[in-house]
C-alpha cells in the first residue's frame, strides 16, 4: 500500500511539473520557418502589391494599418470531397521597409480552423413520449484548428506578390515611354511676342507723308527710240 501511494505521488509530481503546449508559444522551436521574405521594391509599393494580392487570391480583407505596415484578411474554403466540412483561414501580413528605402520584407502568420456545419432534426415529444418532427437545427463546430506551418503556404503567396510586382514594373515603365514619345522635342525657348501697350501708341499726322503729284502735273517722261540695227536709243 506504501509503495503505491509514493508510485501515485510520483506522477502527481510529475504532471504538476509538466508544461502545456502554449508555454512554449515564444521558443525557437516553435516559431515558424519560410514565413518570410525580402522583395527589391520600395515598402509602399510593396504594401499596395500585398494588398491586392490578397484580394486576387480570395481573401477578405478586414484590416488594413499603412502606417505599420499592417494587413488582415481572412478566407473561407470549401472541402472539395466533404461538402459538410470547410476551412477558415486568418493571416496577418506585415509589410516593413528596409533603410535603404529600395527593399521591404514581408512576414505572414496564418491560422487554420477546421469547421463542421451540421443539420440535425429537431423533434417536440409529444406528452413525453412521441417524438414530432419541428424543424431543423443548424450547428458550427470546430473540429481541429491551429497555425499554419508548411513553408510551402507561404511560399505560394510570396510567388504571388513577386509576380504581380514584376507586372506592376513592366506597366509602370511602359506608362514612361509612351509619356517620353507622346511629348513634343524642344529646340530651344520660344521668344515671348510683345505689342505696345495701350496709351503709347505714337500718333501720326498727315503732313508726315509726302503728297503725291496729281497726273496733270506730273513731268512727261522723255520720248526715245531705239535704233534696230544696235538697239540703242536715239535721241529725238
Amino acid at each position: 500500500m506504501l509503495r503505491l501511494l509514493v508510485v501515485l505521488g510520483v506522477f502527481a509530481l510529475a504532471g504538476c511539473g509538466s508544461q502545456t503546449g502554449y508555454e512554449k508559444a515564444f521558443s525557437a522551436q516553435s516559431a515558424l520557418v519560410g514565413n518570410s521574405k525580402e522583395f527589391d521594391a520600395p515598402a509602399d509599393q510593396t504594401f499596395r502589391t500585398v494588398k491586392v494580392t490578397l484580394v486576387q487570391q480570395g481573401f477578405t480583407v478586414e484590416q488594413v494599418d499603412a502606417a505599420t505596415g499592417l494587413i488582415k484578411a481572412v478566407r473561407s474554403l470549401q472541402d472539395p470531397k466533404r461538402s459538410a466540412y470547410a476551412y477558415l483561414i486568418t493571416t496577418s501580413v506585415d509589410v516593413t521597409g528596409q533603410p535603404s528605402g529600395k527593399s521591404t520584407t514581408v512576414t505572414v502568420a496564418a491560422s487554420q480552423q477546421t469547421v463542421l456545419h451540421k443539420d440535425s432534426e429537431k423533434y417536440f415529444h409529444l406528452l413525453g413520449i412521441v417524438p414530432i418532427p419541428s424543424g431543423r437545427v443548424h450547428q458550427t463546430v470546430v473540429t481541429k484548428e491551429g497555425n499554419i506551418d508548411k513553408a510551402a503556404f507561404y511560399n505560394d503567396f510570396f510567388e504571388s506578390v513577386q509576380k504581380n510586382l514584376r507586372t506592376a514594373a513592366i506597366t509602370a515603365a511602359a506608362a514612361r515611354s509612351e509619356a517620353n514619345v507622346s511629348a513634343p522635342a524642344t529646340t530651344g525657348a520660344e521668344q515671348p511676342r510683345t505689342f505696345p501697350a495701350e496709351g503709347n501708341v505714337t500718333p501720326v499726322s498727315p503732313a508726315a507723308f509726302a503728297p503725291l503729284s496729281a497726273p496733270g502735273n506730273a513731268a512727261p517722261l522723255p520720248k526715245t527710240t531705239l535704233d534696230p540695227d544696235t538697239l540703242t536709243p536715239i535721241d529725238p
